[in-house]
């Protein structure tokens, strides 16, 4: 994620910090190879969340949807619906562009004409989202407008934000420094050289007077042309095949591992904490993150340690004590066979 997030451990839910809160609006680069164990960690949110992906794959979980993305496709993903992102082994170079907004950007007012015409049937259903496939017309238009939108408001809005926090900012900093020029390339050109140059100045020059405008105008396209696919019942849509309390049931499993990595957890005190069996726990574990539970929670332990590590000063004996491990010389061992470096070496790399 590029900016603050408040995640609350009990339900996952993450609130977004926008560079502005009051236009809660943003869209943002993100290169998978820099992300420590390369993903973005499930969670849900209001906003609405498009992504276009630039360059390489994604393995992209929505609930117990599994879906393959690769250069050229788009998804989105409704409010409310549990995700998460990884880059799979057999890529080394995913970026993707990735939106979000509340529906209040454009309807403050539940009651309101636009809320109850173009945003609640899409909410209030069972659709869990969408992936266009490359190629695709109406996904290449969203890919036009992520560009545009890319280029009017990256990076002077996250850098020069108050809300965004350092480590972010330095994520940021590091793409505009190492990376910006790579991003047209890289990508297959999927970011235009013109997009680019936009990202330059606007990190030269700060953001142009009217950009909110400009914003509003591509994302009242994007409601559009989402309401266009959903309506052309394209195959690219899919439902919630899973019941509500399966869904429920894999939300209560990750919000007890977050909560409690710290401690000693077995899978039987999972299936317990949930009022579940043994191997229901297993099925909905697996269905939903496509790891085995112990699997999920032992690299969780491990993304939290290397967040710890990035952004304070604890000791590495706190650290491996904070995230669950038996000793700081075993959680050393263990980091460096996942990482190759050890978490001393880690953090000076940082």
């Amino acid at each position: 994620m590029c900016w603050k997030v408040e995640q609350d451990e009990k339900s996952l839910k993450e609130v977004f910090q926008y560079p502005d809160m009051t236009f809660p609006f943003f869209v943002w680069p993100d290169l998978y190879n820099l992300f420590f164990d390369h993903m973005v960690d499930a969670h849900w949110h209001y906003d609405f969340e498009f992504s276009y992906v630039a360059s390489g794959a994604l393995d992209y979980y929505i609930n117990d949807t599994y879906l393959r993305l690769g250069p050229g496709d788009c998804v989105f993903v409704n409010s409310n619906m549990l995700h998460l992102i990884r880059q799979p082994d057999d890529c080394d170079s995913a970026i993707v562009l990735t939106m979000a907004f509340p529906t209040t950007l454009l309807a403050p007012d539940s009651s309101s004409t636009l809320y109850e015409k173009y945003f609640q049937p899409i909410i209030g259903n069972q659709l869990e989202g969408f992936k266009i496939s490359s190629g695709h017309p109406l996904g290449q238009e969203m890919a036009a407008l992520m560009d545009e939108l890319l280029g009017i408001v990256y990076p002077a809005f996250i850098l020069t934000s108050d809300t965004v926090s350092a480590p972010y900012k330095r994520y940021h900093q590091q793409l505009l420094d190492n990376h910006l020029d790579n991003l047209a390339t890289d990508s297959g050109n999927k970011i235009s050289p013109d997009a680019v140059a936009r990202i330059r100045k606007n990190a030269e020059e700060g953001l142009a007077f009217g950009y909110e405008l400009e914003c509003m105008k591509r994302v009242i396209q994007f409601i559009l042309l989402t309401i266009k696919y959903i309506e052309g019942n394209n195959s690219g849509l899919f439902w919630r095949t899973g019941s509500l309390a399966s869904i429920e049931r894999a939300r209560g499993v990750l919000a007890y591992m977050h909560a409690n990595f710290h401690k000693k957890i077995t899978v039987e005190d999972l299936a317990k904490d949930l009022g579940i069996s043994r191997s229901e726990c297993f099925r909905c574990f697996k269905r939903f993150t496509g790891k085995k539970p112990i699997e999920y929670l032992n690299d969780y332990r491990m993304l939290k340690a290397a967040q710890l590590i990035r952004e304070t000063e604890t000791s590495i004996t706190g650290i491996s004590e904070r995230c669950g491990f038996e000793s700081a010389s075993y959680f050393s061992k263990v980091f460096k066979e996942k990482y190759s470096v050890t978490p001393l070496q880690y953090r000076r790399l940082g």
